[in-house]
């Protein structure tokens, strides 16, 4: 299993848990089997000074690093959104070392986070905009069968 967990420093097993997702200083990820880390390997998140989207731009990140769970203290609405359409679990932790956090969900005193995700053609109503789950694109629109222009997956 892959845990991404979000940064609040330089990454790695004794760095503390963040407190948001998208603008994280790193992630962690750590490769487990069974109760055990096998593997640690840290990327910088680029996203974090990012104008706007470094949520979803961060999204795009974890699951090109092959996430199955992904830990933070808190998630946006689109990246909770985008990530568990894609299966992924989500936990929000916080003021804990990644060791800590990734430990105590191997040994099951921690589960992932309930969250409520609208179905696949969810429509944000707030501004009347689609977002693409594959490569972070919005657009404004009505239609809820509408396609990504630039990728062709289904516009959330």
């Amino acid at each position: 299993m892959k845990i991404i967990v979000a940064c609040s420093g330089r990454g790695g097993p004794d760095d503390m848990v963040s407190p948001v997702f998208g603008r994280c200083q790193t992630f962690t990820a750590v490769t487990t089997s069974g109760s055990e880390i096998l593997d640690t390997d840290i990327r910088e998140n680029f996203s974090r000074d990012a104008a706007g989207s470094a949520g979803i731009n961060a999204t795009r990140e974890v699951l090109s690093m092959g996430a199955d769970l992904a830990m933070s203290g808190n998630f946006g609405p689109n990246v909770t959104e985008i990530l568990t359409t894609e299966g992924i679990g989500l936990i929000m932790i916080e003021e804990m070392s990644v060791q800590e956090a990734v430990m105590k969900y191997l040994r099951g005193e921690i589960a992932e986070s309930p969250h409520t995700s609208d179905p696949p053609e969810r429509q944000d109503v707030r501004n009347n905009r689609f977002i693409c789950p594959k490569c972070g694109c919005t657009m404004p629109g009505k239609a809820r069968s509408m396609k990504c222009p630039n990728c062709g997956a289904g516009m959330l």
